[in-house]
This record gives structure tokens, C-alpha cells and sequence, in this order.
């Protein structure tokens, strides 16, 4: 097997995976955000969490990181995340998981791209209404016009149809749940 020039998996937990990836430039550094599976072998707190690799040039990458899940709505496991670079501060929004229709989008900020403040308000953002289930997930988020635009997965109160919805937030903001 030919292995192409830009190649990266996480081996960290007995398997390749690393799923969910999205790629930030931060300074002169570029940071790959991933999702990271269960260990799966019995231990405590044992969930899903996000991996962090670095590169200087967009093929050769190093694993420089974890964030794992906190505790509160965290517990179960964190994933998907997407980012947003603004003003010199990375933005990660990633989504809770394993709580079902409570699994919501949450927001952390880092200067380095290493170490993450979590915003207090998190959960940021989950969906109300009788025409979903209250769960967000797979955050994905643009800048359009003077908003921050989060795109989300959320599916019908009965679970059966995956739809895709968005929430705004004024760009100047700081993305807690009030915004």
C-alpha cells in the first residue's frame, strides 16, 4: 500500500481513528482537531474525546494533545469539532455525546492552540421547538455578514429524520449561550 504524502491517524486508543478531522492555521502553526473513540477495554470515563495534532506544512503531523470531556453534560464523551480563528483566538466548538437528545454544542477558546478555557455558559446551544429532538451536534461555523453562523445536525422529536439546522450569533460577541 502506497501511503499519500499527507497521512495522519491516531493509534492512541488501539485503533486508527481520526475521525470528525478539521484543520485551523494558528500563527505559524497548523492544528488538526479530531475526533478520538473509547478506549473500549472497561475503564472509567471512558468516552469519546477530541485528539490534537500539529503541522508546520500540511503533511508531516505530530499528536500534541487531548482535550477530554469535563464533567457535567461533558461526561458521557466530546467530538466533532469545527473551529474558527478570530482576532489570534481559536474557537472550538464541539458537541457533547452519548446523552441522547441532550447532546448540545459547547465552546472552548485557546491562545496556543494546546490549552482550552470552556466557555462557563456551555452547553452553548441547543435546539428548542416541537419540531426538533433538543439534540444539536456536528457543529460547523462560518463568519457571514457581522454574525458567526453555526451550522448543526439535529434530527425530528421522534428520531427518525436527521435535519440539519443554524444558529447566529453576532460576530463581535463572545459565543457564550446568551449570544
Amino acid at each position: 500500500m502506497t501511503i499519500p504524502g499527507m497521512y495522519f491517524t491516531d493509534t492512541s486508543r488501539g485503533r486508527p481513528c481520526a475521525k470528525d478531522p478539521v484543520v485551523a492555521r494558528l500563527g505559524n502553526d497548523y492544528f488538526l482537531y479530531y475526533s478520538m473513540p473509547p478506549f473500549g477495554d472497561g475503564r472509567p470515563d471512558d468516552g469519546w474525546a477530541i485528539g490534537i495534532a500539529a503541522s508546520q506544512d500540511l503533511t508531516h503531523w505530530q499528536k500534541v494533545g487531548e482535550l477530554l470531556p469535563a464533567d457535567g453534560v461533558e461526561a458521557r464523551g466530546i467530538c466533532a469539532p469545527g473551529v474558527l480563528v478570530q482576532y489570534g483566538i481559536l474557537h472550538l466548538f464541539y458537541q457533547t455525546y452519548g446523552n441522547g437528545p441532550l447532546d448540545a454544542i459547547c465552546h472552548a477558546v485557546s491562545e496556543d492552540g494546546l490549552t482550552f478555557r470552556r466557555d462557563p455558559s456551555n452547553p452553548i446551544f441547543r435546539p428548542t421547538g416541537a419540531w426538533n429532538c433538543g439534540r444539536a451536534i456536528d457543529a460547523d461555523v462560518i463568519v457571514w455578514e457581522e454574525r458567526l453562523l453555526l451550522f448543526y445536525a439535529t434530527r425530528d422529536p421522534a428520531f427518525r429524520v436527521q435535519m440539519l439546522g443554524v444558529a447566529a450569533a453576532p460576530v463581535e460577541s463572545d459565543y457564550s449561550r446568551d449570544s
